[in-house]
């Protein structure tokens, strides 16, 4: 003991980093092992990888195998002769070949738990997943954190077959695995689609481990079509919880939600908890198809009563508006497209509740049933609610209808209405729209910003 306090000291008084180094080579070379001296301590804290001899190196191996037959959570030596193997061997990869020798010719806790580490730091998952087997058959236990390393790196990899495995074996030996670790496991099982694990462990992962905010909105998405109502409700709670989800991912969360108790607890509940989480934005029917398959449709020709008492509801003015582009696709799905377009027409108070995602859908129904007559209606509908229109899905789709239509010439009135920046055609509605102008002797100037 006297011994390594003198040499510590001596270690201290070296200014010179190289010259601690070299001095540290020269005494592990010749350390003999043992448990009660902290010099291969004090040699490995100030040893450098590049000063290393081959002679050091060999006698660390044989310490480390002889100081390996203790139980290697609790030997002192054990973390501070795996960190430096570790760093030796990211630049001489030869280590693990030797290490692999060493093993065959005398197995410890602290040689396999060195060389489980060598092999993770190496990137060779496979081959540590392997020893890891091999050793736990012969019942010979190693650190705890290298098995949560071991899970973490599979998890990272995408590997949920390994992760599986290593869980299996912490299982029965009873290693300690932290939440951190169990939440990368978690999110790797999330982005591998492992549908039925995540309901099993869904308790365990919603109270003792921290979920990252978009990890638990694709959990939600993942277990969608798969959870009870129970399960998605702890997964909106948890949500909830955390004070920093954005918009978008809010958004995300609030379409799963809404799309899952659709599914399992029909229209009308679903549609409560839309009206009371939405915030602030345009819905869009194609987000919400479990919502859309759930509506009815109670129009009859002619009468706007349950289109006019939703519109009167305390709901957000956007969710108004979706009730709205819902009760139009739907009508397109059962092709009623023109009974609900005469309803608009004639009902001023609906008019104002239209906005793009309703354009939107009627365009899809005109598409649909390829009605002159009809697209007249939905231009006259269209040009007379004074709305703009602020997105190119919309704008392309409506000019090709009307380009290709005897109503052409209307395609200049729905050009007054578009509000997007530096918006271009595409190719297709240029070419038209310029062919059109010349054989009818129109001027271009008014388009040419488009063109």
């Amino acid at each position: 003991m006297e011994t390594a306090r003198r040499f510590e000291s001596l270690v201290e008084q070296l200014d010179d980093v190289s010259e601690r180094s070299r001095l540290c080579d020269q005494v592990l070379g010749k350390l003999r092992p043992t448990t009660k001296d902290s010099m291969l301590i004090t040699t490995l804290n100030h040893l450098r990888v590049e000063d290393t001899s081959l002679a050091s190196i060999l006698n660390l191996l044989h310490i480390m195998t002889t100081l390996g037959q203790s139980n290697v959570k609790n030997l002192k030596e054990a973390k501070y002769i795996t960190q430096f193997l570790s760093k030796y061997c990211d630049s001489n990869i030869n280590l693990v070949r030797t290490l692999e020798r060493l093993v065959d010719e005398s197995l410890t806790p602290l040689s396999a738990n060195t060389l489980i580490i060598m092999y993770i730091r190496t990137g060779d998952l496979s081959k540590a997943l392997k020893f890891l087997l091999r050793i736990s058959q012969q019942n010979l236990r190693i650190r705890d954190s290298t098995v949560e390393m071991l899970m973490m790196h599979c998890s990272y990899k995408g590997d949920f077959h390994s992760v599986r495995i290593v869980k299996e074996i912490a299982d029965f030996f009873k290693y300690e695995i932290y939440p951190r670790t169990w939440s990368v496991v978690y999110s790797c099982a999330i982005e591998q689609g492992e549908i039925a694990y995540c309901r099993e462990r869904l308790g365990h992962m919603l109270c003792y481990t921290f979920i990252e905010n978009g990890t638990i909105v694709a959990l939600a998405e993942l277990l969608e079509r798969h959870a009870s109502i129970g399960e998605m409700g702890s997964i909106l709670k948890t949500a909830r919880m955390k004070s920093s989800l954005t918009p978008e991912l809010h958004g995300r969360l609030r379409r799963t939600m809404v799309e899952s108790f659709a599914l399992r607890d029909g229209f009308r509940n679903s549609w409560k908890f839309l009206s009371q989480s939405h915030e602030k934005g345009m819905l869009e029917v194609i987000d919400y198809p479990n919502l859309l398959n759930k509506f009815q449709l109670t129009l009859r020709e002619g009468q706007a009563d349950a289109l006019l008492i939703k519109m009167q509801s305390n709901d957000p003015v956007e969710v108004k508006c979706f009730y709205l582009s819902l009760a139009i696709a739907k009508s397109v799905e059962v092709d009623r497209l023109e009974n609900i377009i005469t309803i608009l027409i004639t009902n001023p108070r609906l008019k104002r509740h239209l906005n793009e995602e309703s354009i939107w859908q009627l365009i899809c129904g005109l598409k649909r049933s390829g009605d002159n007559h009809q697209l007249d209606m939905v231009l006259t509908l269209l040009l007379s609610s004074h709305l703009k229109l602020w997105k190119p899905k919309t704008v392309n789709q409506l000019l090709k209808l009307v380009l290709e239509s005897q109503y052409w010439f209307k395609a200049f009135e729905v050009i007054k209405i578009i509000r997007i920046p530096n918006y271009k055609f595409d190719e297709q509605v240029a070419s038209k729209i310029k062919s059109l102008c010349l054989d009818n002797n129109l001027d271009l100037k008014t388009i040419e910003m488009y063109m």
